[in-house]
């Protein structure tokens, strides 16, 4: 009976051990690693779509602007003048094309480096996605290592005893940083993913005939396709004139083109995930802080009360000052 007892005594002392360290073999020899993929298949295709769409289409659109900024190159600075019936194009003073079209040439370059940090977003985004789990893992190693460590030393140590005290904190610190990496971080672009087919990809449709649009009034194809000097001039007599009297009624709607593409992309590539990061870290921090013992209290209303006080202080600056 005395056995008995003191192997229930055993079991129930170091039965977290057991667990701690079969996850510990489930997750070096692989079946862990299996069991997560297989679960977040269905987000992790999802996101991938949503990115590698994002991408091609942000390339899609930036060819209509980059054609109209290969024929700006040509023209920009050009001069034409008339010399016996016959046009020449030449470097001067006279008629300066590039003047007339700076203000839809400056808001076309702006949309063509809100799509160049827009693809290098995405590009960044995806490849951070595929090594969320390589680091999850790493994290996992050591906290199941930790936990491991710290259920067999405990019973023999006070609660107090620094040595027990570091390994607990770091074991829980770095099981949060992986379940960042293997939850926190694919959902956050889930929800952004989510949110931007509901909130922006309406008004992605639009960009596309406008600029479009614009990429056909600049299209200078045929200019390559001449043999005669003379007859590159005539033909950049006429581009321009084109270009010119196209300027005078496009450059309203190519301003609000570029202002949607801004706001659309300032959307998708910050507010949305940022924020939807920000809120599964404030969720994440409230639930597995007090459940892992690391504070004392709930941190919601902590934080609730944190934002008040600073928002007082705010305002009281404000008076203040004022």
């Amino acid at each position: 009976m005395a056995i008995n007892a003191k192997a229930k005594r055993l079991a129930l002392m170091y039965w977290p051990l057991a667990v701690a360290l079969i996850f510990l073999a489930l997750a070096a020899a692989g079946p862990l690693e299996k069991a997560y993929r297989a679960v977040m298949r269905p987000m992790a295709e999802y996101n991938d779509s949503f990115l590698e769409t994002s991408v091609r289409d942000t390339a899609q659109l930036m060819i209509p602007i980059g054609l109209a900024k290969g024929a700006a190159d040509i023209i920009e600075g050009t001069t034409l003048q008339f010399e016996a019936g016959v046009v020449f194009a030449n470097a001067g003073t006279e008629m300066e094309v590039g003047d007339a079209l700076q203000p839809v040439l400056d808001y076309l370059n702006l949309a063509w480096r809100i799509l160049i940090l827009s693809i290098i977003f995405s590009t960044v985004t995806k490849s951070v996605l595929q090594g969320c789990y390589p680091v999850a893992h790493i994290l996992m190693i050591v906290s199941l290592s930790g936990f491991s460590l710290w259920f067999l030393i405990r019973p023999w140590l006070k609660k107090t005893n620094a040595w027990a005290v570091s390994v607990e904190r770091i074991s829980k610190m770095t099981l949060l940083a992986a379940i960042v990496f293997l939850l926190v971080l694919p959902s956050s672009v889930y929800l952004a993913a989510n949110l931007s087919q509901a909130a922006t990809a309406p008004l992605e449709a639009s960009l596309f005939s406008s600029f479009e649009e614009a990429g056909r009034h600049f299209d200078v194809s045929e200019f390559h396709r001449i043999d005669k000097i003379t007859d590159k001039a005539k033909f950049l007599y006429d581009k321009s004139l084109e270009l010119m009297q196209y300027s005078l009624t496009a450059t309203k709607d190519i301003a609000l083109s570029v202002a949607r593409l801004f706001v659309i992309k300032l959307l998708n590539g910050v507010v949305f995930p940022l924020g939807a990061l920000a809120f599964l870290l404030w969720l994440l921090r409230g639930v597995l802080y007090p459940a892992l013992g690391l504070t004392q209290t709930g941190l919601a209303r902590e934080d609730f009360r944190n934002l008040k006080l600073w928002t007082q202080s705010e305002k009281d600056e404000e008076r203040s000052t004022s």
